[in-house]
């Protein structure tokens, strides 16, 4: 797999052939009509709050903004536009025929994972596969454990995830998010530290002028990286306009800052170590940077995962499954298969592929009638909900807002029948389209098929938990 996306907000990362080719952070600015996105917003992000948005990532789904942001509606229309924006950075060596790795957010549900692949389909980007990065960070280390922990800092949040081993079989079993030690939480608590030394040692305060605090911010990469190599004394500059001010910042009032978020997360880690006893411990996303995260985990084997180990081992396991499934592979290209376990052996890889085509049969994907190679979503306001393969499903509309119907109920309201192979089996008491055009019985429904019921619409979404029978989620 030539092409990979990490999706960690702290830094979007784009990878040709196991090699970086461009980062953004997950940062949109609002200027007027136009938007900046990744770096260029994230420098205006203390100049100018109320026009910076940085969680649109961190909360995708379609639930619509109070006030439309420029032309998004919605967090899902930033990460599109985000993701466009990327690709466009950087097209000019990239190979637009290549489908691409999502690696993915430890934290995301079901929901937003099918929000995910529909509106990646719809960028540059063309999903084949999906992976969660605490699964992939662990699989990369090759663990000789029955379990162990990924430690992963977003913007938003710390994840702590448990991945578990059987037979040579690795699964992404379970996640918990620390708000407090995301990085942008952690960013304001050592600016807060910082200013507090300006406060002491100068007459200035940072906080008091947008345009200081936005430096101190630019300069927070240095200070972490200084904290790390266990520097006692951060020299800090502000360019006033006029003058530079100096100050210096203690390490140890850095973590006096930390001190509550990193109690919490010592009670987290005391709660999983009473289950979980002498499990190694991954540090991922640039967490190994936090002031004192590692002396929580100090009794624990510890090992720093960079995002390159991540991406190349997730993009070369991905190959090896579509290299054995060609056929397979070529006929898919319109689902996103999620993977939930990785088998860690060849052998377990051969009977992966497998179980693969057994399983594909089984499901009838070989026949060309069925356009769904994985298993149909249907999305609306951010939720997205499958369709049974023996029952389809019956979506009408109750007071606007489209609903799954019960059995019974269609009979009287206004609906639509899906079969469960993903087809328009009966239209009642209203006009749909499909795609803008009036949509027919029989239209066969692919994944990014928009159907609108009145002023509502609903896009179908392809997410085949993974590719052997069993890796489901």
């Amino acid at each position: 797999m030539r092409t990979a996306l990490l999706l960690n907000d702290k830094r979007i990362a784009w990878y040709e052939n196991g090699e970086e080719r461009q980062v953004s952070p997950g940062f949109i600015y609002t200027d007027k009509k136009a938007l900046r996105f990744g770096e260029a917003a994230e420098q205006q992000s203390r100049l100018h709050p109320l026009n910076t948005h940085h969680t649109f990532w961190h909360r995708l789904s379609q639930d619509p903004f109070a006030r439309p942001v420029v032309n998004c509606r919605h967090a899902a229309d930033m990460v599109f536009a985000h993701l466009n924006a990327l690709f466009e950075s950087g097209q000019a060596e990239a190979n637009t025929e290549q489908q691409a790795l999502l690696l993915t957010p430890a934290n995301y549900n079901e929901s937003q994972l099918a929000l995910l692949s529909g509106v990646a389909r719809h960028s540059q980007f063309k999903p084949r596969w999906m992976m969660p990065i605490p699964l992939a960070a662990a699989a990369s280390q090759n663990p000789d454990t029955e379990r162990c922990i990924v430690v992963e800092q977003y913007q938003h949040g710390l994840t702590l995830s448990l991945i578990r081993q059987q037979q040579q079989v690795l699964q992404f079993d379970n996640v918990q998010l620390l708000p407090d030690l995301g990085y942008f939480s952690v960013a304001n608590k050592l600016i807060q530290a910082a200013s507090d030394a300006f406060v002491a040692q100068t007459r200035y305060n940072p906080q008091q002028n947008a345009a200081w605090e936005q430096s101190l911010y630019d300069d927070l990469p240095r200070w972490l990286t200084l904290l790390h190599q266990q520097e006692t004394v951060i020299p800090c500059q502000l360019h006033t306009g006029s003058q530079e001010v100096s100050a210096t910042l203690q390490a140890l009032d850095c973590l006096d800052e930390l001190a509550p978020s990193l109690e919490k997360l010592q009670q987290q880690w005391q709660g999983l170590k009473k289950e979980f006893n002498d499990v190694p411990v991954l540090l991922a996303g640039g967490s190994h940077l936090i002031p004192g995260l590692r002396d929580v985990f100090a009794e624990h084997s510890m090992q720093v995962v960079n995002d390159q180990t991540i991406t190349r081992f997730a993009a070369q396991y991905v190959s090896s499954l579509d290299s054995g499934n060609t056929e397979d592979a070529e006929k898919d290209k319109a689902s996103v298969a999620l993977v939930r376990n990785i088998h860690l052996t060849p052998s377990a890889m051969s009977a992966t592929n497998n179980d693969q085509a057994q399983v594909r049969k089984a499901n009838g994907a070989e026949s060309p009638a069925i356009a769904f190679a994985g298993t149909p979503y249907w999305l609306c306001h951010g939720v997205a909900r499958s369709i049974s393969p023996d029952q389809g499903c019956c979506l009408g509309l109750a007071g606007n807002v489209v609903s799954h119907l019960a059995p019974g109920e269609e009979s009287n309201q206004a609906h639509v029948t899906i079969s469960g192979a993903a087809t328009i089996a009966n239209i009642h008491g209203l006009t749909a389209k499909l795609n803008g055009q009036r949509a027919n019985i029989g239209d066969q429904l692919k994944p990014g098929d928009v159907l609108s019921l009145g002023d509502q619409q609903v896009t179908f979404i392809a997410v085949e938990h993974d590719m052997a029978g069993d890796h489901g989620s």
